[in-house]
This record gives structure tokens, C-alpha cells and sequence, in this order.
């Protein structure tokens, strides 16, 4: 079953040597909880051509957190998303319910992963004086791979074995398709099978299979599997998300953090920071046009009818002239 949850919160961008403010002394801030540090991969499913993303709809699957599971997310006005999660289930089977809500948008066309995030995530939490959360700023350090016509790893049919995790940040780092079951730093690294995992061949070839948009192909042992995986792009962001404080409590966290170097982000979603060029917004419908009251709609209005002609009169004759003769004045 979804469960419902109303998200209200402004992003920001910071840059990579941006220090978060002091946040004490904000409205009805008494103290400050943290930091707490957490890592989170999460996945993004869409259509081919972005229809979710045209509408600044949002679906995921997103593993580490307090708050695991899928998550879709629809615009509800300025700052405000409205949230629905869903328990983890399977990695790449969207919930019934969840794909139910977004077929209006969708039209038939199958929901695909289209990118991936990993985040490492340092939270701190606003508290009164009561000790309740008002609202939490989330300090993001992002990393994102556009999924669409990407290379995915895989092992190839005449392999057996367990497929090993590896890391974007090692394929990053220079390691090769032999090193990829030496991957053990502990890192946020991919589960088997999915965008950006390797499996430990140990054939005599030295090969992984690449299975992108174009085909299969292979990667040859010594080539970085970095070439073969999608292009990461890395930036950071700060998020400050009420829970439950007030719209001057936002606005004045906002103010804080752009005195010290942070700017309104320019996306209200990670996805669409990352896949912004590829985003094209829905058609724009031209609204109807309402009729004014009393009136019929202009299409089915009737054009009047040309008056007819008026028959012509004759000019009408005098009194005087119907009088008999003797009434006549002479």
C-alpha cells in the first residue's frame, strides 16, 4: 500500500568548498541535531522520452536512508511535491499502484530506468525547544549517470559464477574489467545485474559483455570499464525540507544559506538537473474558450438571417382629399 506524505522544501547549489552556516537563531530554531551521514543509490525509472520528467514528476527506487523504498513524487505548487512510497519490492518492477497513478502520463509506453544517483548525504535537523523537528537541511554531495543508450555490464552466457559489485567511483579511479572482483573499498557500489555492475568472469578471453542501446559488444580485459559505462556527472546541493515548521522558517534558512555563497537551484529535482537538455516540456493545450453567460458557444452560434425585404407602400392620401367636394373649403 502507498503511503501519502506532503513534501515542502527549496534546493539550493553550493559549490564544492561551500561551508554550511551556522543555522541557530533561525524562527522558533532552539537547537541542532547531527550531523548524520548517510549513503543513498537510488534509480530513476521513465519513459524513453522523459514524459514523467516533462511534467516534473519524479519516480525512484532508492536503497539507504531512513526512508527506503519507491517513491514517487507529482508537483503540488510552489515548493511542494506530493509523495507516495511504496516498499523496496523488486529492483526493476515498478508497484502496480505507482504505475497505475502515473498511466495517464505514460500513454502505454513501458516505465524504464533512465538514470542513476548516489549521494552521500550529511543531515542536520532543526529543533524547537520541545525537541520536535521543524525542519531538516540536507548537505548532498551527488553523483548521476544518464542510463538512456547506456552500457550496461554484464557477464557473458558462457560465464558462470556471481556477478561482483563495482563501484562508478573505482571504474572513475582507472580500474579495468580484470579488476573488478578486486573492488572492496567499501564504496556505494551497484548490485549485481544492474546499470554499472561487473561480473567476475575469469574466462581465458578476459571479456565482459556491454549490452547498450546499439547491441552487445565487448570490452577486451586492460580497457577501463569506466569508457563503457555512461558519463557521471558530480555536484552539490543543499536541501531544506520543513517537517514541522513554517513557510518564514524556510525562507529564512534560504536567506542564511545564500549569505554564505548557496544559490536557488535552478531544478526542483536532482533528475532534472541531470537530464535538463533532454527534457522537452509537455505541449501546451490552448484553453477553451468560455462562453459568455446567455450566450451559445461561438461554434454553435447561428449567424442571423438577413432581414427581408419591406414591401413598398403607397403614399397615403390626404383627409382632406376624401371629403366630399361641399366640405371643401373653396
Amino acid at each position: 500500500m502507498a503511503v501519502k506524505h506532503l513534501e515542502i522544501e527549496r534546493k539550493y547549489d553550493a559549490a564544492a568548498d561551500f561551508g554550511l552556516p551556522d543555522l541557530s537563531g533561525l524562527p522558533g530554531v532552539a537547537s541542532i541535531a547531527g550531523p548524520r551521514t548517510h549513503g543513498l543509490h537510488a534509480t530513476y525509472f521513465d519513459t524513453a522520452d522523459l514524459r514523467l520528467a516533462a511534467h516534473g514528476i519524479t519516480l525512484r527506487r532508492r536503497r539507504g536512508g531512513d526512508d527506503a523504498g519507491w517513491h514517487l513524487k507529482i508537483p503540488a505548487g510552489p515548493d511542494s511535491k506530493q509523495e507516495l512510497r511504496a516498499p523496496l519490492g523488486r529492483a526493476r518492477i515498478v508497484p502496480a499502484r505507482l504505475a497505475s497513478l502515473v498511466a495517464a502520463y505514460t500513454r502505454g509506453e513501458p516505465l524504464l530506468p533512465v538514470a542513476t544517483l548516489e549521494t552521500e548525504r550529511t543531515v542536520v535537523r532543526l529543533l524547537d525547544a520541545s525537541g520536535e523537528t521543524l525542519a531538516e537541511v540536507a548537505d548532498d554531495a551527488v553523483s548521476g549517470r544518464d542510463l538512456r543508450g547506456a552500457a550496461r555490464v554484464t557477464a557473458p552466457p558462457e560465464v558462470t559464477g556471481q556477478a561482483m559489485p563495482f563501484s562508478s567511483r573505482s571504474a572513475a579511479s582507472g580500474a579495468t574489467a580484470n579488476d573488478a572482483d578486486a573492488d572492496a573499498d567499501g564504496l556505494v557500489s551497484r548490485a549485481p545485474g544492474e546499470p554499472g555492475s561487473v561480473a567476475n568472469t575469469g574466462n581465458a578471453n578476459g571479456v565482459v559483455t556491454v549490452i547498450d542501446a546499439e547491441g552487445t559488444g565487448v570490452v577486451p580485459a586492460g580497457v577501463p570499464v569506466g569508457e563503457a559505462l555512461a558519463p557521471a556527472a558530480a555536484w552539490r546541493e543543499i536541501e531544506v525540507e520543513l517537517v514541522a515548521g513554517t513557510q518564514e522558517l524556510l525562507k529564512a534558512a534560504g536567506k542564511r544559506l545564500r549569505k554564505a555563497g548557496a544559490s536557488r537551484a535552478g531544478s526542483s529535482s536532482k533528475l532534472g538537473r541531470l537530464l535538463n537538455d533532454a527534457i522537452e516540456p509537455p505541449p501546451r493545450r490552448r484553453p477553451a474558450r468560455t462562453p459568455r453567460s446567455g450566450s451559445a458557444p461561438r461554434t454553435a452560434r447561428a449567424r442571423p438571417a438577413s432581414p427581408a425585404p419591406r414591401p413598398r407602400r403607397r403614399p397615403a392620401t390626404p383627409w382632406s382629399r376624401t371629403w366630399p367636394r361641399r366640405w371643401r373649403r373653396s
